[in-house]
């Protein structure tokens, strides 16, 4: 409720992601997620550490001791009664398991980014480190490459030819609602100049 997020800082609910339930390779999920802080936040209102209807302090406490004990995760103090861990194993937004695979993207907004590749090979597979879905696409040279899953959670692609270069990963869905909005407004337009005129014709 009290948490800073946005598009390029987003927050992501545990029990969202896990189901409710931890995968057996916790660290490497989050790491390969993108999750570079593990929160655990002061429960101020009394709703979230709950026993039989009741606060529970006590499972505040050992939500905190337990991960004071994985040691990919480094506590940063100064937060107060908000506990912050730092996973020194996270990766970016964008990567690969080649090591060799240089990438730098920026970020255009939530449904655009431009990535650069350099030293790739044909076949090497692309991360995106977002909830996987079909209708994000990487454009190259006009051709479309669409996502597909990796580790069912994730989008990924499949780079198709080697080098240096530059890529677009869009979301295709969006292009729709932008023209939806011009549309609208072209509409909102004519009708409210139609009714000016309308107008007009009475009065004169």
């Amino acid at each position: 409720r009290f948490g800073f997020f946005s598009n390029n800082h987003p927050a992501i609910s545990g029990i969202s992601s896990f189901n409710a339930s931890a995968p057996k390779d916790f660290d490497t999920f989050l790491s390969e997620a993108s999750v570079k802080y593990v929160i655990v936040p002061y429960d101020s209102e009394k709703e979230l550490f709950l026993k039989d209807r009741k606060y529970d302090e006590k499972q505040y406490y050992q939500a905190i001791a337990s991960l004071r004990n994985k040691k990919w995760l480094k506590e940063i103090e100064g937060f107060g009664k908000i506990a912050v861990f730092e996973n020194s194993n996270y990766k970016d937004h964008f990567w690969s398991r080649n090591p060799n695979l240089k990438i730098n993207y920026k970020y255009i907004n939530p449904t655009k980014y431009d990535v650069d590749i350099e030293n790739s090979k044909k076949g090497d597979v692309l991360i995106f480190s977002e909830s996987f879905d079909k209708n994000w696409q990487l454009k190259l040279n006009g051709n479309l490459i669409n996502s597909k899953p990796y580790g069912k959670l994730l989008n990924s692609f499949v780079l198709p030819k080697g080098g240096s270069y530059t890529i677009e990963v869009t979301y295709s869905i969006q292009k729709w609602v932008n023209i939806g909005f011009v549309v609208s407004v072209v509409t909102l337009t004519t009708l409210i100049g139609a009714g000016t005129a309308q107008g007009a014709t009475r009065h004169g």
